[in-house]
């Protein structure tokens, strides 16, 4: 009996002693999700922050745009009305041809002040000037030079002979070309003709064409020139190059 006494005290005492420890204590509160809700996005941002400064590199793509490169066109003269084509910037030079309307030909050259434009001849590398007033240029024009015309019409020297054509036969050992050419020349003593710069022919007044033949390796390129000439002086040439096959 006394033995069980003994066991209830020390009981009694125990609880008494955990009791004690928890006076004064507060209970744990559960947590406000509103608090919670602030501090995940506080940390968030600060995370984010921190990525930056770090170099991280964003997945978010950039704006990108591609280089245009500058377009340019090359300079056009657009024949509108019926034109005469002449050996220099204005009507009291030698006519060289005459071009329908809807031609395009390649500027290469402007007389500004005369409204005349110095167009390249289709298939061909002889120029003439055509004016203004019955044609539109278009392209890149601005840039081009301010010509000034060689003596031509304006002085005693004849004019450049017009566009210069010409036809071969075979073979090489024995070639046969046929010149042919505009006679666009008032004052001309005559004509010369140039094989290779060498003088091949010196030909009447109002001549237009000419026939030479010569011996030419197989493959070689022979080039022939067109001047009219007086006591003045000579026109500018008219040339062509062609190869012997």
């Amino acid at each position: 009996m006394k033995s069980k006494i003994m066991r209830l005290v020390t009981f009694g005492f125990l609880a008494f002693g955990i009791t004690a420890c928890n006076i004064g204590v507060n209970a744990p509160q559960a947590p406000n999700l509103n608090d919670a809700a602030a501090t995940i996005v506080a940390q968030t941002l600060q995370a984010a922050t921190e990525s930056a400064a770090k170099g991280v590199i964003s997945n978010t793509p950039a704006p990108f745009s591609s280089p245009v490169p500058p377009t340019t066109s090359a300079p056009v003269l657009t024949i509108n009305d019926p034109t005469n084509c002449r050996s220099g910037p204005g009507t009291n030079f030698q006519l060289i041809t005459a071009f329908n309307p809807g031609t395009k030909l390649t500027i290469l050259g402007k007389d500004t002040a005369d409204n005349f434009w110095l167009v390249q001849l289709p298939k061909s590398q002889d120029t003439c000037w055509a004016s203004g007033e019955y044609a539109t240029a278009s392209g890149n024009f601005a840039s081009l030079p301010d010509v000034t015309p060689t003596a031509g019409a304006a002085s005693g020297v004849p004019a450049r002979p017009g566009s210069l054509f010409y036809q071969w036969i075979g073979p090489c050992s024995s070639l046969t070309t046929t010149l042919n050419w505009a006679d666009n020349a008032n004052n001309e003593t005559g004509y010369h003709v140039y094989r290779d710069n060498t003088l091949a022919a010196d030909l009447p007044a109002n001549s237009t064409t000419y026939t030479d033949v010569t011996n030419v390796p197989v493959g070689a390129t022979i080039t022939y020139s067109v001047e009219a000439y007086n006591a003045d002086g000579a026109s500018a040439q008219r040339s062509i190059s062609f190869a012997c096959q």
